[in-house]
């Protein structure tokens, strides 16, 4: 078992006559020939101490992630090692205490042979996802979600009668912190095709108890639009995949600019693309409230919007990831509106200042939206320019805007407040659309448009006399 990072922590623990082992899943992808930079160990020494010591001789972090489990990780930049205490007093005490059998095998760092009290290693090689023990859901109600996880990525299988177990104890879910939720399901999300984490927690009976928004009754139709909202769920999660697969094949335009926003962690925890798969499982919540009205997609943009809201703080979500999701719901409706308009004019401007900064996590949930209700794509070119500004405008191709608050102010005699920020929106409209490319006729412009809403009597905001 050699390795850098561990052969450095087995000469501290022999400095300090303890013992370690690595433990849980760093066993299991090795013995399923899967990469894992990130390792997981249990030591008879304190971990608080070990971890210390070890960031300092590497010149790393460190930090603790659970004082109450007294687990610390060592932060690398290819990985991060996490060191915890050995539970029920022994190593096969701890081994006891995990979740799945798969994961209750473990290496001695001095070397040795596996150490495999609960038959993992021949569950692994039958594939068979099986409980540690009998009340291994009642301990923590998360494993319900991590053994969906296991199920979608490893490929495992249900040990017998572990499925209907699942079902049986799923209304334990809640009882999960909700932050834990969240890492769950990004974890699930990272890895492998959406669609089928989704059908695992629809067929495991999870879905309503983490997501009871999403999990409405599969008989409930939009009737303009002939599908199911799980339905349409299901075909919009496998369309983005489609997309994130090669971007450059439905967005030539900007397919670079593209791959370099999808590689940004959206919070330092959620990748982008799971920001993305997010999103789509999401995007139709607003439906629910408007299931049968033809036209109604504003309405269920909003009310969807509002729904993110609620569920982002339930599972307590960043502040970058919540805006992220409130702003693609409320923004779905926006490209077909587009699309279906006149080429040009101000309203591609518009769309780009209210889906900003989140222009492309926008466009590509709409986009697997309306590939999910039809193939035919009118909106692929609006699509595509849309993009295209934008990465123009990221690479800071576009004009500045040559105007500020304060100028306005004390050129047209506006005094801050409500108004101002009216005229600057329209001022930026107006620059953004085109209507208007230098200063001067720019200037004129917010002229003509204060004028123009200057209404009968004092307003207490407009100095009339500076506007001419």
């Amino acid at each position: 078992m050699s390795h850098p990072l561990l052969d450095r922590l087995t000469a501290l623990l022999f400095e300090r006559r303890a013992r370690g082992w690595l433990v849980g899943g760093s066993v299991r992808d090795r013995l399923l020939g899967r990469p894992s930079p990130d390792l997981d160990v249990v030591v008879t020494e304190d971990p608080a101490l070990i971890a210390r010591v070890l960031a300092d001789r590497l010149g790393v972090p460190f930090f603790a992630l659970s004082h109450e489990f007294a687990a610390y990780r060592v932060v690398m930049p290819e990985g991060h090692l996490d060191i915890a205490a050995l539970r029920g007093g022994s190593l096969e005490g701890d081994l006891g205490l995990r979740d799945f059998t798969v994961n209750a095998i473990a290496l001695p760092l001095e070397g040795g042979e596996i150490i495999d009290p609960h038959g993992g290693v021949a569950d692994l090689e039958q594939r068979l996802l099986v409980p540690v023990g009998p009340d291994a859901f009642r301990d923590d109600p998360l494993r319900l979600l991590r053994a969906a996880r296991f199920i979608h990525v490893l490929g495992l299988k249900p040990g017998r009668g572990v499925d209907e177990q699942v079902r049986r104890q799923a209304f334990l879910l809640p009882e999960a912190a909700g932050e834990r939720i969240l890492s769950e399901v990004v974890l699930t999300l990272n890895d492998g095709r959406s669609p089928g984490a989704f059908r695992v927690w629809r067929e495991l009976g999870l879905l309503p108890f983490f997501l009871p928004e999403v999990a409405v009754p599969a008989s409930l139709r939009r009737a303009d639009q002939g599908t199911t909202l799980l339905g349409h769920t299901a075909a919009a999660l496998g369309r983005l995949e489609d997309i994130l697969e090669r971007p450059g094949k439905w967005f030539p335009g900007p397919w670079e600019a593209l791959e370099k926003r999808l590689a940004v962690e959206v919070d330092g925890m959620v990748p982008r693309p799971v920001a993305l798969r997010l999103a789509v499982l999401l995007h139709a919540l607003g439906w629910a409230a408007v299931p049968s009205e033809h036209g109604a997609e504003i309405a269920a943009a909003v009310e969807g919007a509002e729904q993110v809201r609620n569920i982002c703080g339930r599972l307590r979500c960043s502040v970058a990831l919540t805006r992220l999701l409130e702003r693609v719901v409320r923004e779905l409706p926006a490209l077909s509106f587009l699309s279906e308009g006149p080429d040009g004019g101000r309203e591609p401007a518009r769309y780009l200042r209210e889906a900003s900064p989140f222009v492309p996590e926008c466009v590509l949930t709409s986009a697997a939206h309306l590939l999910a209700l039809s193939p035919a794509t009118p909106w692929r070119k609006t699509a595509d320019e849309l993009l295209t500004e934008w990465a123009r405008r990221e690479s800071g191709q576009s004009e500045p805007f040559p105007l500020d608050g304060r100028l306005l102010m004390a050129e047209l005699g506006l005094e801050s407040g409500p108004f101002l920020g009216e005229v600057l929106r329209e001022a930026g409209l107006a620059w953004e659309a085109g209507e208007v490319t230098d200063r001067r006729a720019l200037l004129e412009h917010v002229r003509g448009y204060v004028a123009s809403r200057r209404g009968p009597g004092p307003r207490g905001i407009i100095n009339g006399p500076n506007l001419n």
